[in-house]
């Protein structure tokens, strides 16, 4: 690895391995909930 790094090649390794990726974002809503059912008091 060579130091410093030259940010435009970073960039572009960064996005071709973005473009590539099959990873999917799993994406949960919040319902409004009480959250003060679970302290206790």
């Amino acid at each position: 690895m060579e130091l410093p790094l030259d940010g435009a090649a970073y960039e572009r390794k960064l996005e071709a391995l973005i473009a590539g990726s099959r990873h999917e974002k799993k994406v949960v809503q919040v319902q409004n909930e009480d959250f003060t059912k679970s302290f206790v008091r």
